[in-house]
């Protein structure tokens, strides 16, 4: 899926950004598909509890799948959710959702 101009990405991001967990428009279903497919850490990714109030993301790889945990930590699920969404966002867009939700606008790519 490619969504063309800012006001459109500004208007996912916002979306997502409002209920990260809930119900999606169509379009924004749509992006969120093309982001999955985006493994930044070369497998699919997973959240595991480390402890109460600590969560770590891994990933699985290789065959069998095997899980190698990455170097962050997040207090909740949803940070960790969010952590994911930039990363994918910016290797799909070359850009921040920072970026884009600061200025209201990207480079127009």
């Amino acid at each position: 899926m490619d969504v063309e101009t800012r006001d459109e990405r500004l208007k996912l991001v916002a979306e997502w950004l409002r209920d990260p967990c809930g119900r999606k428009g169509p379009l924004l279903e749509a992006l969120l598909d093309d982001l999955r497919l985006i493994e930044p850490d070369g497998g699919k990714p997973l959240l595991v509890r480390t402890g109460p109030r600590a969560y770590r993301l891994a990933v699985l790889a290789g065959e069998p799948p095997v899980p190698r945990l990455l170097d962050e930590t997040f207090k909740t699920p949803l940070e960790a959710e969010r952590f994911l969404f930039g990363r994918r966002w910016a290797l799909h867009f070359g850009t921040t959702v920072d970026h884009v939700l600061a200025s209201g606008a990207d480079d127009g790519r």
